[in-house]
């Protein structure tokens, strides 16, 4: 781990341990959390992914030869719960993790969702091209379209393939185009969580995206553009 990963984590557990903030075990068999009349459903990942690291790093303090798991797989998949409503939080999960959270969000009953935080900046390795494939755009609505967040912090994110199927299932809002562009503020977004360091500059298409829905799945009220709306293509 370098320095600049490693400062990161630790000014998250400070800002955990400062405010007494409690951890809650996130994999796809725990229960769902009622928060503010809000379900918190975690579909991902499931128990035998985190097993996995766990035998992975076990190996490894004997053998340091031995090649790690991405720790992408490892991304907590969240569909928030609001009446009919549902928000999917893909984190960096792989398209692997997608299959069993497909499974479990099919067994728990949950709605397609009207709102998409698109996984892994778009990136390639998050979406499953193979035919009859399961992705995370199996899990959001087709009629009328989820709206899409995208946060594409470089000219590989999002993969342009990946973009394209976005285009064609969602509607989608860019916090940043991932363009290489001239340079600009190397903090765009204002961005003042403990932590959270800018990795490089890029172009800003919104500075801030919002939705309000209601218990129906209708977006009440949206901030920010659709990329059908934008000159610039990825």
């Amino acid at each position: 781990m370098n320095q600049d990963w490693g400062e990161f984590f630790c000014d998250l557990l400070y800002a955990v341990v400062d405010r007494k903030i409690p951890r809650h075990l996130l994999r796809s068999d725990s229960q769902p959390k009622l928060i503010d009349g809000v379900e918190v459903h975690c579909i991902g990942p499931d128990e035998s992914t985190q097993n996995g690291f766990f035998s992975a790093y076990h190996k490894k303090l004997s053998d340091p030869h031995v090649k790690l798991p991405d720790p992408n797989a490892l991304s907590a998949i969240l569909a928030l719960k609001f009446g009919q409503a549902v928000v999917l939080l893909g984190a960096d999960a792989l398209k692997a993790n997608w299959v069993n959270a497909a499974k479990s969000h099919r067994k728990r009953g949950l709605p397609k969702a009207c709102v998409l935080k698109v996984p892994h900046h778009g990136a390639r390795n998050s979406f499953d091209f193979q035919k009859n494939a399961v992705t995370y755009l199996d899990l959001c609505l087709r009629s009328p379209a989820s709206r899409a967040v995208l946060f594409a912090g470089d000219a590989k994110h999002p993969d342009s393939a990946v973009y394209e199927r976005l285009r064609n299932r969602a509607e989608v809002f860019c916090l940043s185009n991932g363009l290489k562009g001239k340079q600009v503020n190397a903090n765009p977004l204002r961005i003042s969580i403990p932590g959270a360091r800018p990795v490089s500059a890029a172009p800003v298409c919104n500075p801030v995206v919002s939705f309000e829905i209601d218990e129906n799945a209708d977006i009440v009220r949206c901030a920010g553009q659709s990329c059908e709306a934008c000159a610039l293509t990825v």
